[in-house]
């Protein structure tokens, strides 16, 4: 059985391509940055998410990478099978989500691909492109001394999957306001963050688990990430207490599209300007530690194999 950071790892070296949240691209005079991402209803349709909600989050997936390596989204692709039981009216749910997310970030919807199969699950392939001018923030370029920063709070994901997998044994309460959040996601205003990522050093999103996502910028940047406090959802703290909440944030939050980004000291005051709260320090050395805590596992996300630790 093969696990999709092998797959990852072989399809890098065939190609020669750097590992990072998107593609940059020159064509001619514009410099663009190019991503697809997958929503397949197997491995992503919780059994609490709608088709609105799963649409939103077809179309949040793929802008938070563009997004977060400092790209303004233009324009998207869709492909979109459906199994031959779908019913119109299921379409229209998924496609109004789609409409929903493209026209919050200036999206234009130009065209793209439709198939509908006998036995196969729903699954919608979005494909952005964004334009870049001016920094291009890699996952590379962390310093030390800086401040390690993150949009919004952690976890909501871990709790809405305990919910789906066994929610007899979570004595807490799910709302509605919770599973729209979920929908969305925790990018930045687009404006503010375009505005402010001149003085970003290094950033990438959340898609796999905070604690997964902070290696793979330390190891990007070659430095020590050392964690003084995460801002935790508080659902997560009222379903499983302060430690639990926090075991659950670091590497069971995925596809929660935090932004996590580095930028030099004097630069504090913009994160108030993005929803940002500082959660660390840069420091020479490697790997990723959190005051009070320890060292944090390399662990998150694997698809293949769900929550693992990373080969």
């Amino acid at each position: 059985m093969i696990r999709e950071d092998v797959l990852l790892d072989k399809i890098i070296r065939a190609f020669g391509i750097e590992f990072d949240d998107a593609s940059p691209f020159k064509l001619g005079n514009l410099d663009l940055l190019l991503k697809v991402d997958s929503f397949d209803w197997n491995l992503h349709m919780l059994p609490l998410l709608t088709l609105r909600r799963a649409g939103i989050k077809s179309v949040v997936s793929p802008v938070s990478d563009v997004l977060a390596k400092g790209g303004t989204p233009i324009a998207a692709l869709l492909s979109l099978r459906v199994p031959r039981s779908f019913g119109e009216e299921h379409v229209q749910q998924l496609l109004a989500g789609v409409q929903e997310a493209a026209a919050r970030y200036g999206l234009r919807v130009v065209g793209g691909d439709t198939d509908v199969a006998e036995e196969h699950p729903l699954r919608l392939d979005v494909f952005v492109a964004a334009l870049l001018t001016g920094k291009y923030l890699g996952r590379k370029g962390a310093r030390p001394g800086e401040i390690i920063a993150i949009t919004g709070k952690v976890g909501l994901s871990a709790a809405i999957q305990a919910f789906s997998l066994d929610p007899g044994s979570i004595d807490c309460q799910l709302t509605n306001r919770d599973l729209e959040e979920y929908a969305w996601g925790n990018l930045p205003d687009t404006g503010a963050w375009l505005a402010a990522k001149e003085v970003v050093s290094a950033s990438l999103d959340n898609s796999d688990g905070l604690a997964l996502s902070l290696h793979y910028l330390s190891e990007s940047s070659l430095v020590r990430l050392e964690l003084e406090e995460i801002p935790l959802h508080p659902l997560l703290i009222d379903c499983f207490g302060e430690r639990g909440a926090l075991e659950r944030a670091l590497y069971y939050s995925g596809e929660e599209y935090n932004f996590i980004f580095t930028l030099p000291e004097e630069h504090e005051e913009l994160l108030r300007k993005i929803n940002a709260t500082p959660i660390g320090r840069v420091r020479q050395g490697r790997g990723v530690y959190m005051r009070g805590y320890g060292e944090v596992k390399k662990f998150g996300w694997i698809g293949g194999v769900g929550y693992a630790e990373k080969i």
